[in-house]
């Protein structure tokens, strides 16, 4: 308990205050300076003009020592000759602070009186120094001269008005909301390689199939490919090191171009949130074979880790943070961003091995461009997607957000084989076994993700089949705009899944993230003794009804968060 020359000391900053807001007049009835134990000056307040308490408004909290002991009071009333409320010691071994009432007199004969819980009054006097909202001084318990206190015995205090330190941020919604104009610069080249094309567009008065049949003829021509991207970035933006969404356009490894409608919408509203967004094109083309279809599936995947690393070795020039890189695309070119991911030279397929083949594909990572800078993949936004091999996404699971048609039939949503309408309207035809492997869609990437520390999302698009962000009439619909909804959740919900607030010792709690720029910490029910952008440490009134931790801020990436604690415990 606080012996009751400690609770005396805490009266006298409320005094100090209050003698304050006239400054001119103390300094008139002020004493002569006198030297203190331990060489402090303080200023001595003539007894002759007691202290109006009211000063002290109702509400006011002050923060501060006496002797070793670190003490907070409330002002809960105040008048002229009365200051009331509560007092409470900042325990070390307690997060909670017990409430002790406390009550203040200025008497007729001008003494300073203090009682506390019914306890005994007691009488002392005291020296001090003062500023707005700081006090420091010393005191002296039990003595009948009212100013010639002597340098025994004395306790010092010191003591500051309590203000939580807010700081007014203004929401920017960056990564929720579109905020900037959208610039796109085209045709940016990040390698060279040998393959049949790198777009074929699906005239609008054809179909797949009559686009398909005369160029099954012509992908065994090989030729040197510029491989392009469009790179978009948000206009007028200040921050120089952004997040960066790699989306790849699909068709079957056939078909397709970075300039299809939904891949502009797509990368436009990335770069309006304020991310860096690109969209690549990649060789494509293949001969009516399985192998030659591995084969093209994996120089597209060769593609991607050049473009990557193209976009590494480029990040200054158009403010990419490597750190927080996402790729994805839809259908083939989900597989191509999973595949990119997950596939190693080892899992690799074995008709892109020369001994199986006459050619020479080299590694999955030397091909495209001699570039080496290399990026941190943080998540995958797959739309109608699979994958040939499951357990690297088990033994290296990522961020990972997938949209998929339950009905699809050109890549399983479940476990099975692409383009199951080759087997005929029975179903019992063998053509999807005999060009394709079994593969293992959304559906079951998600299930064996379960229960992993990972942050994913499926979204099953009933009943829908592939690609289904289209109409007939190759315009967007409502589909595209959900999906692009929840992309934007995901993605923003990513860049922030890491910062978490965790208790890190006694009424102390800290941000796991160490990419934290700024942030603003607000207590309800208690002090912050101290802060830091990531850590606080705090007190709680034990009397008060509710308690509860906020802290709201921004990280490097610009992405703001905002998280709170309720139940604070020791």
């Amino acid at each position: 308990m606080l012996n009751r020359r400690l609770l005396l000391i805490l009266f006298l900053a409320f005094l100090t205050l209050a003698n304050s807001c006239d400054r001119k007049k103390k300094v008139d009835k002020q004493l002569q300076l006198e030297e203190l134990a331990g060489g402090d000056s303080v200023n001595v307040v003539n007894p002759d003009e007691p202290a109006h308490l009211c000063v002290l408004k109702a509400g006011d909290i002050y923060i501060g020592n006496i002797g070793k002991t670190c003490c907070v009071i409330k002002v809960g009333f105040s008048s002229k000759e009365k200051l009331a409320g509560m007092y409470y010691v900042v325990d070390t071994s307690n997060l909670y602070m017990q409430a002790k009432p406390f009550t203040v007199l200025v008497t007729e004969d001008l003494d300073y009186r203090w009682s506390a819980g019914g306890g005994k009054e007691v009488f002392f006097d005291m020296k001090y120094q003062y500023d707005s909202d700081e006090v420091n001084g010393a005191l002296q318990v039990n003595r009948s001269s009212k100013v010639n206190i002597e340098q025994e015995n004395l306790v010092y205090f010191s003591f500051r008005k309590y203000n939580e330190e807010t700081k007014e941020t203004q929401l920017s919604y960056r990564y929720r909301k579109p905020l900037f104009e959208v610039d796109c610069e085209k045709d940016v080249v990040y390698g060279h390689a040998i393959g049949p094309w790198t777009s074929l567009a699906i005239p609008d008065d054809k179909g797949y199939a009559q686009t398909l049949l005369p160029y099954v003829f012509k992908a065994s021509n090989q030729k040197d490919l510029d491989l392009t991207m469009d790179i978009y970035t948000p206009r007028g933006d200040s921050l120089t090191k952004r997040p960066l969404v790699v989306l790849i356009h699909g068709g079957a490894f056939f078909f397709g171009d970075k300039h299809e409608n939904e891949m502009i919408a797509q990368c436009s509203h990335l770069a309006s949130l304020g991310y860096v967004a690109v969209s690549l094109n990649y060789r494509m083309g293949f001969e009516m074979t399985k192998a030659s279809i591995q084969r093209c599936a994996f120089k597209a995947i060769q593609d991607a880790h050049a473009a990557m690393r193209f976009l590494s070795h480029f990040a200054e020039k158009y403010g990419i943070d490597k750190e927080w890189v996402y790729i994805g695309g839809s259908s083939a070119g989900s597989i191509t961003a999973m595949s990119m991911v997950y596939m190693t030279d080892e899992s690799r397929p074995k008709s892109t091995l020369k001994k199986h083949f006459a050619g020479k594909f080299g590694s999955l990572n030397n091909s495209g461009n001699t570039y080496t800078d290399k990026v941190k993949i943080r998540g995958l936004v797959n739309m109608w997607g699979a994958l040939y091999e499951i357990d690297d996404v088990i033994a290296h699971p990522i961020s990972i957000v997938s949209f998929h048609g339950t009905a699809d039939k050109v890549v399983p949503c479940y476990k099975g084989y692409p383009f199951v309408q080759l087997n005929g309207k029975n179903g019992k035809g063998k053509l999807s076994s005999f060009y394709f492997d079994e593969m293992y869609g959304s559906h079951e990437i998600h299930e064996v993700l379960k229960g992993k520390n990972v942050h994913q999302k499926f979204y099953p698009l009933d009943s829908l089949d592939h690609a289904p962000w289209k109409g007939k009439d190759r315009k967007l619909n409502e589909v595209y705009y959900f999906i692009q909804e929840k992309m934007t959740e995901f993605l923003y919900d990513d860049l922030i899944y890491d910062v978490k607030l965790k208790k890190s010792g006694l009424g102390s709690y800290q941000l796991t993230s160490s990419e934290v720029k700024l942030s603003n910490w607000e207590l309800q029910g208690g002090i912050i003794l101290s802060q830091k952008p990531d850590e606080v440490e705090i007190r709680l009134f034990q009397d008060a009804p509710a308690h509860k931790l906020s802290v709201s801020g921004m990280l490097n990436n610009g992405a703001e968060f905002n998280l709170q604690i309720s139940k604070l415990v020791n």
